[in-house]
Parts: C-alpha cells; sequence; structure tokens
C-alpha cells in the first residue's frame, strides 16, 4: 500500500530487516541535508545469521524474508512488530 517500506541494513554488523514508516516525517535513516518523508526505521529482526529479501505477503499482514538464523537458509514469516516469528514449511 506504501504506507512502509521493509528492507535489510548492516548497520549493526550484520544483515537485519528494518521498517520504516513513509507517512510520517522525521530524521531521515541515510542522512543527508533536511528531513525526509520517514520516521527512524525500526529493526525488526536479530538473529545470529544474516537476514535476506525481506518483502511484504500478498494481502500484507506478514513480512516473509530468507535466514540462515536456525543454520541453513530458509524462508521465515513475521507480524510487521517483528513478532511471530517462524519458518514457512516447505515440503
Amino acid at each position: 500500500d506504501g504506507r512502509s517500506l521493509v528492507y535489510i541494513s548492516d548497520e549493526t554488523g550484520d544483515w537485519e530487516v528494518y521498517l520504516s514508516d513513509l507517512t510520517t516525517t522525521g530524521p531521515s535513516h541515510t542522512g543527508g541535508s533536511g528531513g525526509s518523508n520517514s520516521a527512524s526505521p525500526i529493526q525488526l529482526t536479530d538473529s545470529r545469521g544474516p537476514d535476506w529479501y525481506p518483502t511484504w505477503s500478498p494481502d500484507g499482514t506478514e513480512i516473509l524474508f530468507d535466514s540462515s538464523r536456525d543454520g541453513c537458509y530458509q524462508i521465515y514469516r513475521m507480524s510487521p512488530a517483528g513478532e511471530q516469528v517462524r519458518a514457512v514449511p516447505i515440503p
């Protein structure tokens, strides 16, 4: 719906998933002069392995991403608040 952006960053030294609300005005995450149309980003994941390729589910209720947090790369899903992280079963 264009109101938020989910992305990865390694600003903590590990690749993690972040969420930025694009509907509020606040400081720019990437720096630069002037303000931006995004509030401070929220770090949604904090795992030992890198988290990659976040994307919204088709209905916009969950975020899916790839991670090696359990020792091998797998697809995970979580709420937009970074809660209820669980592996997606692949038959």
